[in-house]
């Protein structure tokens, strides 16, 4: 039994002990982690940040003040490149200067002043900092802190011939727009030619560049606008808009005239109206030089009367001419006619004024399986008795006739609807009339619509590779060298864990181990017994 005794005991010191040193390196680390960047600091002031300990109170030690000698007969290149940072009040900046003979003596200068002579500080500024390595610290507390930042390597008695590293600071610029410039300074285009504009815009980051034409974004980026070929549709107000996430986008526009013969337009080509009421009829003319616009009745120009009256409104690059007409009587309804003519030809629309319905609109038809509703709008001043809706399939001679009940119509506008039941696959076309006391209106223009509801695609999610392939190229695109990085996304090095130290616990294999040898032993022990 004493022996049973002796093994135990024995075990139990193996397992203990290895525990026992597992804590102990485990509770060394900690310490280390925690104080081991407080110590770092220390020795790093002591030797770099402060002066004033020095015996004559001018710098470090006697070695830092000798004279500085340049290297000669051996070449020395940067490990480092240029950088731009962009940065803002406050940011902490880190310019590297790393250099391939660690011997060499650096100086650096802040647009062309000295600021540091080996890694002696020569600037009174307080927030620059030289780290052993020749990396420059700035503080950015002002903007006197922007500029150019050089690191020059004394290789040479002659200053022009000394290499150097040339990084900037440079503050965060909102963008604003100089100008936009067209080719030759012109404003005034023929049918067929080229227009091309330049947007002059500063800022810093470097703005992005997009274009609008009117109140349409075009799918142009960069401060240069190119259309061949142009056409009347590419004259107007084009707008350059600048944004560099800054502040809000700068903008700066231009008009741009495209010469060409009047475009007239009516939004309503059949004007219902009745005997003692007053009628609007309008024309609208697109026309560059600007057109001359007048109104005709049975070949007459009309005037500014007590019956006419013509008003001219110019909304952006259109003008557009209104005819009142007042006190109607028996002989005001008929034909009028907008005419428009400049020195590169002419046009003229009619409009109808009539006491009989107008069908105002057809609104895009519901669609049920295969039930579709159709939709008009009619303006009437007088009540409407009747609607007839015509519809038909495409390619087909007769008409099928349906009668719509007619509603309660909201300032003299009806609102006729109908549905078409059971109705075929296949293309459709429909046309509708209403009747009031003074008879019918006119069939409105024939209109489109689809016998049967459009099958939907099924949507599919995108594939899970190409999703992860056009991830990877995105973050790849991020990852590239940029023309400039902000203050707070600079690679800042960490200091590494000490030599030999170790990242698991060092202990696990050999409790192991020291348990099973300990189980093999006692279970011999016990079989001799």
């Amino acid at each position: 039994m004493e022996v049973k005794g002796i093994f135990v005991i024995l075990c139990l010191c193996v397992v203990l002990d290895c525990t026992f040193a597992k804590k102990g390196r485990a509770k060394s680390q900690n310490i280390e982690d925690t104080y081991g960047a407080l110590v770092d600091d220390d020795v790093q002031n002591d030797e770099y940040g402060d002066y004033e300990d020095s015996e004559d109170g001018q710098g470090p030690p006697d070695e830092t003040n000798d004279t500085l000698r340049p290297v000669e007969e051996e070449t020395v290149e940067f490990l480092t490149q240029a950088q731009v940072v962009i940065a803002k009040i406050g940011d902490v900046v880190r310019l590297p200067c790393d250099v391939s003979n660690p011997d060499v003596v650096i100086v650096w200068q802040k647009d062309g002043s000295l600021i540091f002579q080996g890694h002696i500080a020569v600037s009174r500024s307080t927030n620059l900092m030289e780290f052993p390595n020749n990396t420059l610290e700035v503080n950015v507390t002002s903007s006197n802190d922007f500029g150019n930042y050089a690191c020059i390597l004394i290789t040479s008695n002659e200053d022009d011939k000394r290499p150097q590293l040339l990084h900037k600071i440079v503050p965060l610029t909102p963008p604003q727009i100089m100008a936009i410039i067209p080719s030759n300074n012109r404003t005034e285009y023929q049918l067929g030619e080229t227009l091309n504009l330049t947007c002059k815009a500063t800022g810093y980051p470097k703005p992005d560049i997009s274009w609008h034409l009117g109140n349409e974004r075009l799918d142009i980026h960069g401060e240069t606008l190119t259309i061949p070929d142009l056409k009347v549709e590419n004259g107007g107000i084009y707008r350059c808009l600048a944004d560099n996430k800054v502040t809000k986008p700068s903008h700066h526009h231009i008009e741009i005239h495209v010469e060409h013969a009047p475009i007239v337009k009516t939004e309503k080509y059949i004007v219902t109206s009745d005997k003692g009421e007053e009628a609007e009829l309008t024309c609208t003319v697109d026309a560059y030089p600007a057109a001359h616009i007048v109104w005709k009745r049975n070949g007459e120009n009309l005037v500014t009367n007590s019956q006419y009256a013509v008003k001219l409104v110019r909304r952006e690059l259109l003008h557009e001419s209104i005819l009142t007409i007042r006190n109607l009587n028996d002989d005001s309804f008929g034909t009028y006619t907008c005419l428009a003519k400049n020195s590169k030809g002419k046009q003229e629309k009619k409009v109808s004024l009539v006491r009989t319905p107008a069908v105002r609109e057809f609104v895009k038809p519901e669609r049920d399986n295969k039930d579709v509703v159709l939709t008009w709008r009619v303006e009437s001043k007088t009540p409407i008795s009747m609607h007839e809706i015509q519809y038909r399939k495409k390619g087909e001679a007769k008409w099928s006739t349906a009668k719509p009940e007619v509603s309660n119509h909201v300032n003299n506008i009806y609102l006729v609807t109908y549905t078409l039941k059971d109705l075929e696959a296949g293309n459709y076309e429909t046309r509708m009339r209403s009747k009031n006391n003074h008879g019918w209106s006119e069939f409105s223009d024939i209109m489109p619509f689809e016998g049967v509801l459009a099958k939907h695609g099924s949507s599919h999610k995108p594939h899970h590779k190409k999703h992860h392939k056009e991830k990877e190229q995105k973050e790849k695109h991020l990852a590239s060298t940029p023309e400039a990085i902000p203050a707070q996304h600079q690679e800042i090095k960490h200091n590494e864990a000490p030599v030999g130290a170790s990242q698991h616990g060092g202990c696990g294999s050999t409790t192991s181990s020291a348990t099973v040898s300990c189980i093999a032993l006692l279970f011999l022990f016990f079989i001799r017994q």
